[in-house]
């Protein structure tokens, strides 16, 4: 998306005649998929400028490492899963430097998508090994990314996920017991 020619010549000049027509490419791109909540332009100040979501545009972002990382290395991100400070759900971020003219960066193209294809691969497999058996997808710190018991009741999912597991943390008591003896 930050190769997009629309969206490389509003991130280029910042010009507000041309900012409609950089939403609306913007727009054309989310529309692609319901994983997609916003895309948007990033100006090198670290502020929205331009969003999908109208009501992104002018939020601070220059403390969020989807935008540190590509104004300030030209390398793409991918987030682990994190709450957006727009919507304050969980979501991943995807971002791109976009380059002007000359080769600088001129800004950064930032996604943002919402866990709902993860929730359903990880949903979808509650009772595979047996009934009443659940599904978790687990970080590398044994915090829970998604489980089973959302399926029919995502609006609990916040309260379900983000939180450490109690088989991890008995795992590693028992580890700890282990080394110890």
């Amino acid at each position: 998306m930050s190769r997009i020619p629309d969206v490389v010549r509003y991130a280029t000049s910042y010009d507000p005649a041309i900012k409609e027509i950089a939403r609306d490419a913007l727009k054309a791109a989310t529309a692609r998929s319901a994983e997609y909540e916003s895309v948007g332009v990033v100006d090198m100040t670290g502020k929205m400028a331009v969003s999908s979501v109208p009501t992104d545009d002018n939020t601070d972002l220059k403390f969020r490492q989807y935008f540190i990382t590509p104004s300030t290395t030209s390398q793409p991100y991918i987030s682990d899963p994190s709450y957006s400070v727009i919507t304050n759900k969980p979501a991943l971020f995807f971002s791109a430097a976009v380059f002007g003219p000359t080769g600088k960066v001129v800004g950064v193209v930032r996604s943002r998508l919402n866990l709902t294809a993860i929730w359903s691969i990880v949903e979808a497999d509650a009772d595979s090994v047996g009934v009443g058996a659940h599904s978790f997808l687990l970080d590398d710190y044994g915090i829970r990314l998604a489980v089973s018991e959302t399926k029919g009741h995502r609006d609990q999912a916040e309260s379900l996920i983000y939180r450490p597991t109690s088989w991890s943390s008995t795992r590693c008591r028992r580890s700890r017991a282990r080394s110890i003896r």
